[in-house]
């Protein structure tokens, strides 16, 4: 106990000076729920993940002195930040050190930032973390929650959801290469270059390539962990997404991607000469390269919403996931109490309460009583 009470405190001491000092963290979208238009359950599912990945309540539930950060701080919407910077644990923006006493319990003595990873694709790419460790994601998600920031234990729903969150993001959209990995027909004469660079055999060893590790039918990984000449054998990491993962390297030591083929060049004796650099930076422009999907339009509140989400929670008994279910219908709610016509308004004051109604059954866990309210909110339900 004694111990405990220490780190306590060193905590507490350390992050008042901290938060002292610049702090620049990132944020995605707003989370939506009331607007979004559930298909199937699993749509259900993929949106209480998403609120969990964006609540600050999962990483911090009960260090109101620590640096209040959500998975969406470090990944907004699921990619990555080249903006997020802590003074004292970041070597650059877009890094920060996970084995700093100030997130963890897990204070390794060295400051040893790393670069913030996109989470885009990650159905893709396992095993997981940079050692590559974890074969499943819902186990690394677990880690990074618990073990690695020292959160709450998720329950089993929280988990279901944030994995379906993060198994729903998509790489970003790239034409310009095929199914296989391979570049289509219009890329630039450049990157078609590049590309034969990229799979060529390394001078004296006719066994290794760029794409052994980095295999475009594998979405440019082989799932085997490298030393690359850090000293560290990590996770071969994607290719995909470059345009939006600077900085590069596990600890971000390089700010742009020529910068990282030179060392590549250096570090394999490969022998490349300008032409050919810049021929694999085409290359890995058009790989690394793509576009968002376009945002959906804006719709009308779909009160439904909150029945099938609330459901979901109270069913689950998950009281912390059923908080952020009800406090953010409450904000939503309350922004188009605003301007809404009277009969509206009435449905939407009505919801207020019974939402508070069950949020307070919730802090007790008589989840029975909540769902008996959310059944009375079925026959008010006069819109979408």
């Amino acid at each position: 106990m004694r111990n405990w009470v220490k780190v306590f405190f060193l905590l507490l001491a350390f992050s008042e000076d901290l938060l002292a000092s610049p702090i620049s963290l990132d944020h995605g979208k707003p989370v939506s729920l009331l607007t979004r238009n559930f298909d199937s359950d699993k749509s259900v599912l993929v949106m209480l993940g998403e609120l969990a990945f964006k609540s600050e309540t999962l990483l911090s539930p009960s260090r109101s002195f620590a640096i209040p950060l959500s998975c969406d701080s470090c990944h907004p919407d699921g990619g990555t930040t080249q903006i997020l910077f802590v003074e004292g644990l970041s070597g650059k923006p877009g890094t920060i050190d996970i084995t700093n006493r100030a997130l963890t319990i897990y204070e390794d003595g060295t400051f040893n930032p790393v670069n913030v990873p996109s989470i885009f694709g990650a159905r893709h790419t396992e095993p997981y973390s940079r050692a590559g460790n974890f074969a499943s994601l819902r186990e690394f998600t677990r880690f990074v929650i618990v073990e690695e920031f020292g959160g709450m234990e998720p329950t089993n729903l929280t988990l279901d959801a944030l994995v379906a969150y993060e198994e729903s993001l998509n790489f970003l959209t790239n034409n310009m290469i095929m199914g296989n990995g391979s570049l289509q027909e219009n890329a630039s004469i450049a990157a078609k270059r590049g590309e034969l660079i990229f799979t060529r055999p390394f001078p004296g060893n006719s066994e290794l390539s760029c794409a052994t590790c980095h295999d475009p039918k594998r979405y440019f990984i082989d799932g085997k962990r490298h030393d690359v000449g850090t000293g560290l054998a990590l996770d071969t990491p994607t290719l995909r997404d470059l345009s939006i993962s600077a900085p590069y390297m596990h600890d971000g030591r390089f700010d742009t991607i020529k910068e990282v083929l030179n060392y590549f060049n250096e570090q394999y004796n490969l022998r490349l000469d300008n032409q050919d650099l810049d021929d694999l930076h085409s290359y890995l422009g058009v790989v690394g390269g793509g576009t968002t999907e376009m945002e959906n339009e804006a719709t009308p509140l779909r009160l439904a919403n909150v029945i099938l989400l609330l459901t979901k929670t109270l069913e689950a008994k998950d009281w912390a996931l059923g908080k952020m279910v009800t406090d953010q219908a409450l904000v939503e709610i309350n922004i188009e109490r605003v301007g809404a016509i009277a009969e509206r308004k009435q449905v939407l004051d009505f919801f207020t309460s019974s939402l508070g109604e069950i949020d307070s059954f919730n802090k007790v866990e008589n989840y029975e009583r909540s769902l008996e309210i959310l059944e009375g909110m079925k026959g008010r339900i006069a819109s979408p």
